[in-house]
């Protein structure tokens, strides 16, 4: 087989097709990488979401997901399987609007080191890293054309 075009690359010679070649010798560690996702569910009212939830963050290996426009009426941290969600709920002026939200796996929920509800469109959690903490914000900020029914 030949090539048309070769690069020297730290002692490998690869066709200029290949995707990816190993150029400094060390593999990078993606075992420790974590996936973050965001979604606007615009309510978890009903029956069942939080299950769906669930199915479709170990389906699409997600880690943590932020939620907007929950809708609980009250704010809280709990465990439901093997995943924690921390939410903020609304208050007793505007029942069943706004409210974020953060799901974790259960490796991630147990490194929780602590978190702010500090309102019902703010919520930040600070969780165990190395080498620093790293602190994560799910806020909802609607637009001027957005109107709640």
């Amino acid at each position: 087989m030949t090539f048309s075009k070769v690069k020297y690359s730290c002692g490998k010679i690869v066709s200029q097709s290949d995707l990816w070649v190993e150029t400094t010798g060390e593999k990078e560690n993606i075992k420790n990488w974590k996936r973050i996702a965001t979604w606007n569910v615009r309510t978890m009212l009903q029956c069942g979401i939080l299950e769906n939830l669930k199915i479709k963050m170990a389906r699409m290996k997600i880690d943590i997901l932020g939620l907007s426009e929950m809708r609980w009426s009250r704010a809280g941290d709990l465990w439901s399987g093997k995943y924690r969600l921390i939410h903020t709920g609304t208050t007793k002026n505007n029942p069943g609007i706004r409210g974020v939200s953060i799901i974790m796996s259960k490796a991630i929920g147990n490194k929780v080191k602590g978190y702010v509800q500090y309102n019902e469109r703010i919520i930040l959690v600070k969780i165990e890293a190395k080498p620093n903490d790293t602190i994560i914000v799910q806020s909802l900020i609607q637009s001027s054309l957005h109107a709640y029914f």
